[in-house]
């Protein structure tokens, strides 16, 4: 296929093959404010650290480099520079209290930027609560300001970025379609006329399976590889278990959170029973809900919770798990459904951190007890904005989803399927959602042109 010899031509020369679409935004964040930057294991963090340094001409510091570490324990750090980087830091026991000294140790130096596999962001906050050393004000989720008493280090801003797995207009260098598109009024369209997402190509098909095949992370995409992947795949889960969360974690049982990670990847798409995983495991329900709670905070996975609507009889506690690496589920739809919801929390996090002072988005999904679920639900300030259902090939319109864009006025519904392409709308004018907001039927490969 073409879009894996143009993989080989990169690969041949040496040449970077894919920007990260924070590359830039990262840059310009760092010019006056210290920025965190987290995301998985694999996704890319050192590597784009390592280019940010060299453009800025700045100088990069790693827990796991021995000389790096005893200049960091001994804040033997070079001044004058343009930026610090500071990788895998959280390693460093105590690493809020260290940062502080620093800054009170360099108050000039205002450019750093600290990257790692956990949420330092969040940590330094729950940390800060616990100890109420200062006082904070938390203006969004991506953006804090900390307010200075005497004596402590000067004002400064702490952005964090997300760094996800690749995307579909990442690996072809596209830009993805404005937010307006999705968010386009069905009254400012022709009756029944889908949203249009650009021009179906066959590199936007070949870019998808090769993103079902080799996931989203760089390593086993690049290579392109399906051998390569599937080992790629076996020794991800021990590297983040017994250097990610054991280096962080007071776990001792790392062998059965394998088995953990593993048995996981069955209840993709389904709601989490930890139950059922706490008697396969034979420990206690408060140690497997703590296990997987370490797993979310080294971006093993991460949950989804359901939207709360009582005129629907939703339910409130279920929650869905979902992996980053969205190769790990065992069915071909899970998969999908998987790299679905990977798209789509990564599409909040961009909106979340690139706007901070816009509109806030959150990734739900819906069920009630009457069994109807749809499997996402974008939120955009604090109210329902667009439904999601999954399919594998085109299909009637999914009851659930029909149901739900019935009764609830999102601003429309995508059945987004893998391999199909159908391209159209239905309701307001149609029969297929009759009273209801237009639903549209979408080829995955154009509904993720949407997506940052």
């Amino acid at each position: 296929m073409k879009f894996r010899l143009r993989m080989a031509y990169f690969r041949s020369r040496n040449l970077p093959m894919i920007q990260r679409r924070l590359f830039h935004p990262l840059q310009l964040a760092l010019r006056n404010d210290m920025v965190f930057l987290s995301g998985p294991r694999g996704a890319g963090k050192s590597l784009l650290a390592h280019q940010t340094t060299r453009t800025m001409k700045g100088i990069y510091y790693s827990w796991d480099i021995a000389q790096d570490r005893k200049s960091l324990l001994n804040q033997e750090l070079q001044a004058g520079q343009n930026l610090w980087v500071f990788d895998e830091l959280h390693k460093l026991k105590g690493w809020e209290k260290w940062l502080e000294q620093v800054m009170k140790a360099h108050p000039k130096q205002r450019q750093i930027l600290i990257a790692g596999s956990r949420n330092l962001v969040v940590e330094s906050h729950q940390s800060k609560a616990r100890h109420a050393k200062r006082k904070s004000a938390r203006l969004t989720p991506g953006l804090t300001v900390e307010r200075n008493q005497p004596g402590q280090a000067p004002n400064f801003q702490r952005l964090h970025y997300s760094l996800h797995p690749l995307s579909l207009t990442e690996v072809l260098a596209m830009d993805p379609l404005p937010l307006s598109r999705l968010d386009t009024d069905p009254s400012e369209l022709p009756p029944g006329a889908p949203i249009h997402f650009g021009t179906d190509t066959r590199a936007l098909q070949e870019a998808l399976v090769n993103l079902m095949t080799f996931s989203g992370f760089p390593e086993p995409f690049e290579k392109a590889s399906e051998g390569d992947a599937k080992r790629w795949s076996q020794l991800y889960p021990s590297q983040l278990i017994r250097e990610e969360l054991q280096s962080s974690e007071m776990i001792q049982d790392l062998d059965r959170v394998e088995i953990l990670f593993d048995r996981l990847s069955h209840s993709v798409g389904d709601v989490l029973s930890i139950n059922e995983f706490r008697s396969q495991l034979q420990v206690s329900f408060i140690t497997a809900r703590k296990w997987i709670e370490a797993l979310e905070r080294v971006y093993g996975v991460f949950r989804l919770y359901p939207l709360d609507s009582p005129t629907l009889k939703s339910v409130k506690k279920e929650a869905k798990l979902y992996f980053w690496d969205w190769t790990r589920p065992s069915t071909e739809a899970a998969r999908f459904e998987n790299l679905m919801a990977v798209h789509l929390r990564r599409f909040c996090d961009w909106q979340n951190e690139q706007e901070p002072f816009g509109a806030r988005f959150e990734l739900r999904y819906f069920r009630n007890v009457h069994r109807h679920e749809v499997h996402f639900v974008v939120v955009r300030d604090g109210a329902p904005w667009i439904a999601v259902e999954t399919t594998l090939e085109d299909q009637w319109i999914d009851p659930s989803l029909k149901y739900f864009c019935e009764r609830v006025p999102v601003k429309r519904g995508f059945q987004v399927s893998l391999r199909g392409g159908r391209n159209q709308s239905f309701g307001r004018f149609g029969d297929a959602v009759p009273g209801g907001v237009p639903i549209q039927q979408v080829p995955g490969r154009l509904f993720l042109k949407a997506i940052p």
